[in-house]
């Protein structure tokens, strides 16, 4: 297949790597692996993940719930807030998958409360120290609350307590990464001890600490989701080597500039998204990895995608643009948010130049 615009490249046996490693890894630490799957939103990629054992999932919508529930996902948690206007989708749904629902607070629980006649399982969310959303660890009076509210309810099962350490993508080394991860198990614990109910689960979810840490203590589940592919970001916080970093971006080159050391490329903000990354001072949207067919190899000196418009990307050389680089060759870029860019392509090209589907090329014309 001829690439003639921004390209998502997948490569299979780096990310079928990628899940049996984390797959083994969680068995061996005696953790139920609950893999988020808002990163690849792909049925192909998802059935990588059966032929390792994997049967129970997370996702970030209801309309990415339905789509997985469609290839026969029975066990489903909803990892985004409950949404009350979207309460006949979910009971629809209910009704075909074992499904799981975030709660975040007495008010959320009240809502569902009035609303659910419909079997469902619920987490209560927990904000261990990332500051997004859900009940902070030690709003001791907050948590108990939403737990009596939701235990009144005979349609809810009350499964446990999760969280997400995102404030591990701001960590600046390994070492950060497992302090964060511990402190977040303890204030887990801590939550659930508030409640008082020691039969329920902790579940936690975040690549940096998935791929990092070795010991969850406490904890009974892993919910990781950009291991599948890794990206540029888990590499600068040491999540991961660049060798398994599974994604690439093919672009075009669009314009040539040597006495600016400057390569315009086709792939903007539509295609990276407008997330960023910090590197030697200076915000970073991706990668050089590799031209003219070699999406494997670095340059000498790190070349980065430095600014991204609509549609425009410029890679910045430190010592000017190669001879061997002209307009119509592909370049090849690591992006520094893999989950971002797979949503803004929508679809990734295999090395056998198949595509895998992707979730947006069914959902993007609806509302």
């Amino acid at each position: 297949m001829t690439i003639k615009t921004p390209t998502l490249l997948l490569d299979e046996a780096l990310c079928r790597k990628n899940i049996r490693e984390m797959t083994e890894k969680t068995a061996a630490m005696g953790l139920t692996f609950r893999p988020h799957f808002k990163t690849h939103q792909s049925h192909k990629t998802g059935r990588w993940f059966r032929e390792y054992g994997v049967d129970k999932i997370c996702v970030s919508s209801v309309r990415m719930a339905e789509y997985f529930c469609k290839d026969g996902w029975e066990d489903i948690l909803i990892a985004f807030p409950y949404n009350p206007m979207e309460v006949n989708e979910i009971r629809d749904l209910a009704g075909k998958t074992n499904l799981g629902l975030c709660i975040t607070g007495p008010q959320s629980a009240e809502l569902l409360a009035r609303d659910c006649n419909f079997k469902v399982s619920v987490m209560i969310k927990t904000d261990t120290g990332y500051g997004r959303s859900g009940s902070l660890w030690d709003n001791s009076a907050g948590l108990r609350e939403t737990y009596r509210i939701l235990k009144q309810c005979k349609y809810i099962s009350i499964k446990g307590l999760m969280t997400h350490s995102g404030n591990t993508y701001k960590a600046k080394s390994r070492e950060e990464i497992q302090k964060i991860s511990e402190l977040s198990a303890e204030r887990l614990i801590y939550a659930r001890d508030s409640i008082g109910d020691p039969s329920l689960l902790l579940s936690v979810g975040d690549t940096p600490s998935a791929s990092v840490c070795n010991e969850f203590k406490g904890i009974d589940e892993l919910r990781p989701g950009n291991f599948v592919f890794y990206d540029l970001m888990q590499y600068f916080i040491g999540s991961c080597r660049l060798d398994q970093v599974a994604v690439r971006v093919a672009c075009p080159v669009a314009d040539i500039s040597s006495d600016r050391s400057r390569v315009v490329i086709y792939g903007g903000g539509i295609h990276f998204s407008k997330e960023y990354a910090e590197t030697e001072g200076r915000k970073v949207y991706g990668l050089l990895i590799g031209k003219n067919g070699d999406g494997r190899a670095l340059p000498s000196e790190p070349v980065y995608l430095e600014s991204l418009s609509q549609e425009h990307g410029i890679l910045r050389y430190s010592d000017g643009v190669p001879g061997s680089v002209s307009i119509g060759d592909l370049v090849y870029i690591i992006p520094v948010h893999s989950c971002l860019t797979a949503e803004a392509l929508g679809g990734y090209l295999l090395g056998d130049g198949t595509r895998a589907d992707h979730m947006q090329i069914k959902y993007r014309d609806t509302l």
